[in-house]
């Protein structure tokens, strides 16, 4: 490392340009992680452009950014402890019977907030066009691999 100093969580966060309170540092990494194991941290598709070129140069410069991004990585890979996961029955929502928003084995309350969610994404082209770069395959035998992927799916797939 070029010097003995290190950045913390907040100041990465400050750097990056981002609420850095330790609710809305928390709030960021439980909205998305995890961060899948073949997707590079610079490469998540929730970055900016100078967002990601900042973390690629300090982690390649292996500065005093780089304690702080290798903390934020981990943490982004963790997967949430079950009980810190919405349930069903853990909000007053979904298990009494009679509940409009639980049916059958449905929660239309998770699936708005899935739609909500996915709707938002996909309003902002910046995050589409790196998670389809992020999707794309990357060698020959890759593209093969999910050229025949998506075969075996259409065949089964009901017209």
């Amino acid at each position: 490392m070029n010097s003995t100093h290190h950045h913390g969580m907040t100041d990465l966060f400050q750097q990056l340009g981002l609420p850095d309170s330790k609710s809305a540092i928390r709030h960021f990494i439980d909205s998305n992680r995890p961060l899948p194991a073949e997707t590079h941290l610079v490469d998540a598709a929730f970055w900016t452009d100078s967002q990601a070129a900042f973390l690629r140069e300090m982690l390649k410069a292996d500065s005093d950014w780089a304690v702080a991004i290798d903390q934020l990585d981990a943490a982004l890979r963790e997967h949430p402890d079950p009980a810190e996961l919405p349930s069903a029955d853990g909000d007053g929502e979904g298990q009494a019977e009679g509940n409009p928003d639980l049916q059958g084995e449905g929660n239309y309350v998770a699936a708005k907030r899935y739609d909500d969610a996915a709707h938002a994404f996909a309003a902002q082209p910046d995050r589409v066009a790196k998670a389809a770069r992020a999707a794309a395959p990357r060698n020959r035998q890759e593209a093969q691999a999910m050229s025949e992927a998506e075969a075996v799916g259409r065949s089964k797939a009901k017209t």
